[in-house]
Order: C-alpha cells, then sequence, then structure tokens
C-alpha cells in the first residue's frame, strides 16, 4: 500500500478515535512495520522526556546563572530572566536547586516524579534513597522504578517519619539524661556541703 494510503487509514482512525487511542493500531495492517517501530521510539522519548526533565530544567537554569548567559539575552540579572522565561519563580528555583545539589539528579528525578514535598526531602540524607538503573533503594528495601511509584512514595515517607521519631526518642532521652545529671550534680554538692560542715 502506498505511504500516502496508509496515512488516509491512520487520519480515519484518528478522526473516530481519540489521540491516545490512535496511537493503537486497530488491526496488523492499520499501521506499517515502520511507523509503529517510529511511534515506539517516540514513546520511549516522550517517557525519557518526563523522567529526565526536572533536573535537565533546573541543570540548564544553573548553567544560565553560573555562566551568565542571561546577559545574551538582554537581561540585567539572573532574576530578570527568570522572571522573563516564566519557568520557575525566583523562591522556587534556588529551593529546588538546593535540593537537586543535595540529591543528584536522579534521585531529584524520582522525588519530583513521586511528587514527595521539599520538607520531606530535606529530612533525608545522602545514601537514604539511591537510584540505580530502574532500581530505587530506600535504606533496605528494593523497588522497580516503574512498577509501583505508590510503594515507593509511601517508604520513602515512612523513612522520613521513623527519623523524625528516632531523634524525637534520642532528644527525650538526652533531655531525660541531662535532668538526672543535674539532680546527681545537685546531689553532690548538698554532700559536699555536708561533708564540709562534718
Amino acid at each position: 500500500m502506498p505511504r500516502k494510503e496508509k496515512s488516509d487509514e491512520f487520519n480515519q482512525h484518528d478522526r473516530r478515535h481519540n489521540t491516545s487511542e490512535a496511537l493503537v493500531p486497530t488491526t496488523p495492517t492499520a499501521m506499517g512495520r515502520d511507523d509503529v517501530m517510529q511511534m515506539l521510539g517516540a514513546a520511549r522519548y516522550a517517557e525519557w522526556i518526563a523522567n529526565q526533565s526536572a533536573s535537565h530544567v533546573m541543570q540548564f537554569l544553573m548553567t544560565v546563572e553560573d555562566q551568565k548567559l542571561y546577559l545574551t539575552t538582554g537581561d540585567k540579572d539572573f532574576v530578570s530572566f527568570l522572571e522573563r522565561s516564566g519557568l520557575k519563580s525566583k523562591s522556587t528555583y534556588y529551593r529546588r536547586r538546593e535540593l537537586l545539589l543535595k540529591e543528584g539528579s536522579d534521585v531529584f528525578d524520582l522525588m519530583e516524579e513521586l511528587g514527595i514535598p521539599a520538607q520531606i526531602r530535606h529530612q533525608i540524607e545522602a545514601g537514604d534513597v539511591r537510584v540505580v538503573g530502574n532500581n530505587v533503594f530506600v535504606g533496605d528495601q528494593e523497588f522497580d522504578k516503574g512498577e509501583n511509584p505508590t510503594i515507593a512514595k509511601q517508604v520513602i515517607v515512612q523513612l522520613v517519619k521513623d527519623k523524625i521519631a528516632a531523634e524525637k526518642a534520642a532528644t527525650e532521652a538526652t533531655s531525660e539524661l541531662g535532668r538526672k545529671s543535674r539532680r546527681l550534680e545537685a546531689e553532690e554538692a548538698r554532700a559536699d556541703s555536708l561533708m564540709a560542715e562534718v
């Protein structure tokens, strides 16, 4: 079948179905192998962009700031560039920049994808969450990044809750030790004063 006929067949199919359904041929002959492979490549690229774009946008902005590339666009400073670009506000940029530098690109992209809030992310220490290929390691647990992101998010949030609880318990234990130490010091001082009287 000539290429134009394939295109017309695809267009007819597209008019009958929404865009996402149009990507799925209804019969083996609806699309040729090249068309399917091209769409597969586009789908893989779209998935890669979705997974990588958060850190890439931030790295681009960091490069613009560090190398003063905003001057080439006629902006007097980086903040003016940010405002005009509409990509990020100044405060959002600097908060996310701090997270990217702390987490690294892979973890940053994962956290953005999972929608983990910044206040939780600030509690996570280096090495608590690692990404190796499609595998996510949270503490001693391992997940496939694509299989069930909800479970990975729950485990990350639980990790932070456990850290906060452990820090609270340690603080309370330290406070209790401090109180006992002060009582012992007071008792020693009283004993010393009684001994001095004898």
